[in-house]
């Protein structure tokens, strides 16, 4: 069961009534095991996946390689150079990494954040450092737009 709730002081209250509900569904005085999750930010989202957007529209090398003709594969890339990866074994025993799943209900607001930062560091690196420091500085203003 996944519901929202809402710390007010010392206790947790349903974020809607469809949660009200499920929690009501729980019996009385019986211990639970509980496993909390903060609710990612929608915005800083937006903000991550605008930057991944610019940094794919601004890579030097856009349509000359068959392996980045679609954006996801650029971001996932990305998220691979920025350690959000883990390994996969081939059968022939070659092991190549794919990228970690950015989902909402596999990522929590602070590894996100984290993320964040490691992919923009990933894209300083390997995307935009052929920019100079105004174009450098037109990049980053244009990802304050989503703070």
């Amino acid at each position: 069961m996944d519901i929202f709730c809402i710390k007010h002081g010392d206790a947790l209250h349903p974020a809607s009534a469809y949660d009200k509900e499920e929690l009501d569904k729980l019996p009385q005085d019986q211990a639970m095991r509980m496993t909390l999750r903060r609710v990612r930010n929608i915005k800083f989202h937006r903000k991550y996946m605008a930057m991944v957007h610019l940094a794919y529209d601004n890579w030097p090398y856009l349509g000359e390689f068959e392996g980045y003709k679609d954006f996801d594969s650029f971001r996932k890339e990305l998220q691979i150079l920025a350690g959000y990866r883990y390994p996969v074994v081939k059968l022939n025993g070659d092991v190549y990494y794919q990228s970690k799943s950015i989902a909402f209900g596999n990522m929590g607001e602070d590894e996100f954040a984290k993320l964040y930062e490691a992919v923009l560091e990933a894209v300083r690196r390997h995307v935009i450092h052929h920019m100079d420091d105004e174009d450098l500085q037109n990049f980053l203003n244009e990802l304050e737009q989503f703070a």
